[in-house]
């Protein structure tokens, strides 16, 4: 029986994502000839695609904490742990943002055309000649009015902890002037069972986890909970490190660990 749900979760994923490419894929060029007009409406078209993937899905979330600073208008830089894709399915139903991901998920078949198709930015962790224009990328982004959401851990994990968060694009709220908002992500239940050790991988994609094959096994539960914890809004006057670490400690105190610390 969960077989043949699967298999019908993935016909109606694809139909969401099939209706997603038909809306983006005609403006990705314009995006990569530099139009800026084109990135904010990519953003808001993946946000409402995720609206009716999350439901595919089954997943329900709840926000709590300082929802005021995350719902209001304006430009912000969002800042918030990663466990798995769906972290940004989870973020993007809230409200509307360009994610910020890597060269490597870019060039991911399947994904990488997915994440273009969503208005994301990339940068390329490896090569740090770069950092400074993708910082400024980041930068004009925010200065144009759009928020913009990093997981500055630079790769999703098990959810056993909250892995150190890298500093440099932090510097792109500070360039441009806009507060920093951090946001825990909790996965709380997978059809009614905590998450834990036992199935935290039905949602944690990490390491050399195939996609395929993880999304099928995701289609097979009927419902999943999660939870937004939203942080106090830091403002842009605070010198980077000091902004880096203030986010981590936000973003730690409301995390629920999915499993034992790693032995060291």
């Amino acid at each position: 029986m969960r077989s043949v749900v699967s298999y019908f979760k993935l016909a109606a994923f694809a139909l969401c994502l099939s209706c997603f490419f038909i809306m983006t894929l005609p403006l990705v060029p314009w995006l990569q000839r530099g139009s800026r007009k084109v990135r904010p409406i990519l953003m808001k078209a993946t946000s409402l695609a995720s609206v009716f993937m999350t439901r595919v899905l089954g997943l329900e979330v709840e926000v709590v904490g300082e929802k005021d600073a995350f719902y209001a208008p304006g430009a912000r830089l969002m800042v918030s742990n990663h466990m798995s894709y769906v972290d940004v399915l989870l973020l993007a139903t809230q409200r509307p943002a360009c994610f910020v991901t890597s060269q490597e998920i870019k060039e991911t078949p399947g994904l990488g055309i997915i994440c273009q198709a969503g208005g994301c930015l990339f940068v390329n962790r490896k090569n740090r000649r770069n950092l400074g224009g993708e910082v400024k990328e980041l930068s004009e982004a925010m200065r144009a009015g759009m928020s913009v959401t990093i997981f500055p851990e630079a790769t999703s994990s098990n959810g056993h902890g909250v892995l150190k968060f890298r500093r440099p694009l932090f510097n792109a709220a500070i360039d441009a002037g806009v507060p920093v908002l951090p946001l825990t992500l909790n996965y709380l239940s997978i059809d009614d069972v905590p998450v834990g050790p036992d199935n935290r991988d039905v949602i944690c994609w990490y390491g050399d986890m195939p996609f395929f094959s993880h999304i099928m096994t995701l289609f097979k539960s009927k419902k999943i909970k999660a939870q937004i914890v939203v942080g106090k809004l830091l403002p842009p006057t605070i010198e980077v490190t000091e902004l880096t670490e203030v986010s981590y400690e936000q973003v730690v105190k409301h995390f629920k660990p999915l499993g034992p610390p790693p032995v060291s």
